[in-house]
């Protein structure tokens, strides 16, 4: 065979080898960005490659906020803020409250309700709203937030868990706990106290003075044309009556609640007073004052 054909011969075979082996390659580095790398694990020092058509994981997408600032009740001066975060599985809380009785416990509730009692509250008129009567407004605590979150989750007496923070020397509370979402199960909805209203805008045909009796309005073909001065067509204008506005915070975001905490109740109880009247009500075995509401506020899921 002449030289020329032998080199011509060579070549096409070096050039059929060579695309084998580029193949080759490109199966392997699929194979590790699909399983991690070729054996199917996640060894240390493997670098992840992006996939052009990633998109957010269920975790990220997942996320909710909510905070809720509060006020003091009972005089106690307590003002603080609470911040919950659902993020995939977990809960996360955090509490900064300051004002408080110095080394005294706290507990702190999330509440079924959707109001904070204010002055109102106090039906017996002793000069304090007791815990009976805020949670005639805020309803019954139904999650404490105590320095084992985990294990108070699904407690069924919420009130009697007696692990919760002991603000310092300076009356001031800084918690944080987590516990995973599972552990709450489903938290009843928001109950609404008997003082909340969300109240309904009436329609024009409501009030009697708002529209014309059916049988003094020309049909539409009769109806002359609107060349008139104002005195020849006469018009009615609605007019609505006040009416309370919603409690309900709107969300602002169409995803659904992981937990229904939305304009849920956070309070913080405990104050340290000497004597108070035996009409303030607590508690089973608790001191009156160890279950005064201090500071309150509601829940707002918000997006960050």
């Amino acid at each position: 065979m002449p030289k020329e054909q032998l080199f011509k011969t060579a070549s096409r075979l070096f050039a059929a080898a060579l695309g084998a082996a580029a193949l080759a390659a490109v199966g392997v580095v699929a194979a590790q960005d699909d399983n991690g790398n070729e054996n199917g694990d996640d060894s240390p020092g493997t670098v992840a490659t992006a996939s052009p058509t990633a998109t957010a994981s269920p975790v990220s997408a997942q996320r909710q906020v909510y905070i809720a600032q509060l006020s003091p009740t009972n005089g106690s001066g307590a003002s603080g803020t609470a911040r919950i975060v659902v993020d995939g599985g977990n809960m996360g809380v955090s509490i900064e409250g300051a004002g408080l009785s110095p080394n005294m416990m706290h507990p702190q509730h999330i509440h079924a309700g959707t109001q904070c009692a204010g002055t109102g509250a106090d039906t017996n008129f002793d000069g304090w709203v007791d815990v009976k009567e805020a949670e005639a407004v805020g309803g019954q605590a139904i999650l404490p937030l105590t320095l084992n979150l985990s294990a108070q989750a699904g407690s069924t007496d919420a009130g009697s868990a007696q692990n919760f923070p002991i603000a310092s020397e300076s009356g001031l509370i800084s918690y944080i706990q987590s516990a995973p979402v599972a552990n709450f199960g489903t938290l009843p909805m928001p109950t609404m106290s008997p003082t909340e209203s969300p109240g309904t805008i009436p329609s024009p045909t409501e009030s009697p003075t708002e529209s014309p009796t059916p049988t003094d309005s020309p049909s539409p073909a009769e109806s002359p044309s609107p060349t008139g001065s104002p005195a020849e067509t006469p018009t009615v204008t609605p007019t609505l009556t006040p009416t309370t506005e919603p409690v309900f915070t709107p969300i602002p975001t169409e995803s659904p609640e992981i937990l229904s905490l939305s304009n849920r109740v956070v309070q913080i109880h405990g104050l340290d007073v000497v004597s108070l009247p035996s009409t303030v009500q607590s508690d089973e075995g608790m001191a009156a004052n160890s279950t005064l509401p201090v500071a309150c506020g509601t829940l707002v899921r918000v997006t960050e």
